[in-house]
């Protein structure tokens, strides 16, 4: 995608304030800065969360990787990336610090700086707000980066706001990419074609096979399920998929998830406030 080639003014700053940017909750939040505002250095993302109804925009690999570990968490209850600071007083914060503010290389404006995630968890029945940047360790080592990440620092202390960074070195990969291959599952699309007989019959046949499967690999389950009812290659697999990206079937998500992984390592959860009470329920709703 080709990125917009304009250097920050006050008067866009202005227009990305008039235009919501920066504001609102949930899918109603604007990121202050889209992935075509800027020239990244890592892969941009564009991704749709279930979590938060909304489209997000990511501007390098640490940040959409983040993004899942927090749209898998289910204390997490929103996502607001690129979150702008207020200038007046990260303009403060920096004076008093004796850092030079960002600027655009051009204008020579001062910009607004932002956080690359705030977020909202639930934590004793109440909502608190933390806030993180992601930046690679190769980031962390210079000088520039290290100023106005204090910047971030005492902007949010000022504010009340855990503040904290994530490196690439401390994200649990194997985790993270057991995430990626589930939640494209997440939506009932995926599975919209299926009947709800079968989905139920499903539930029941693994629970079945959990019990006696012994050495048994999800592979070879897998392809019996299909055989068993008469179904195309591959459909039971889309739908152990869904049902995990549902967590009503669940495993550790720590350990590689792979059609050699044995069945003993998958449980399923009856009952599961993520679909709606019991499973069987669930599924007979055709709200998976």
């Amino acid at each position: 995608m080709t990125k917009r080639k304009r250097h920050m003014t006050a008067e866009k700053q202005a227009e990305y304030l008039a235009a919501g940017r920066g504001q609102g909750f949930g899918e109603e939040y604007v990121p202050w800065l889209k992935i075509q505002d800027v020239a990244s250095q890592g892969r941009v993302s564009r991704i749709d969360s279930w979590k938060t109804g909304r489209t997000h925009h990511f501007l390098s690999d640490i940040e959409k990787h983040y993004f899942y570990l927090l749209e898998w968490a289910d204390d997490v209850v929103d996502i607001r990336e690129q979150y702008p600071l207020k200038l007046d007083v990260s303009l403060r914060v920096a004076g008093e610090l004796g850092i030079m503010h960002p600027r655009d290389p051009k204008t020579k404006e001062n910009i607004v700086m932002t956080t690359d995630f705030c977020i909202t968890l639930v934590r004793d029945n109440r909502p608190v707000i933390i806030a993180r940047t992601a930046k690679t360790k190769s980031d962390l080592a210079k000088s520039r980066v290290r100023e106005k990440l204090k910047i971030e620092e005492v902007y949010w202390r000022e504010m009340g706001v855990d503040w904290g960074i994530i490196s690439n070195g401390e994200l649990p990969m194997v985790y993270i990419r057991n995430i990626e291959w589930v939640r494209t599952a997440y939506w009932k699309e995926f599975v919209i074609d299926m009947d709800p007989l079968f989905i139920s019959g499903y539930i029941e046949m693994f629970i079945a096979a959990m019990k006696q499967s012994g050495n048994k690999h999800l592979f070879s389950f897998l392809e019996e399920v299909d055989r068993s009812v008469s179904a195309q290659p591959g459909t039971a697999l889309r739908l152990f998929r869904h049902l995990l990206a549902r967590k009503v079937i669940q495993t550790d998500f720590h350990q590689k998830i792979s059609v050699e992984t044995p069945l003993s390592k998958f449980r399923v959860k009856l009952s599961n406030t993520a679909v709606g009470g019991n499973v069987y329920e669930y599924c007979n709703q055709r709200s998976c």
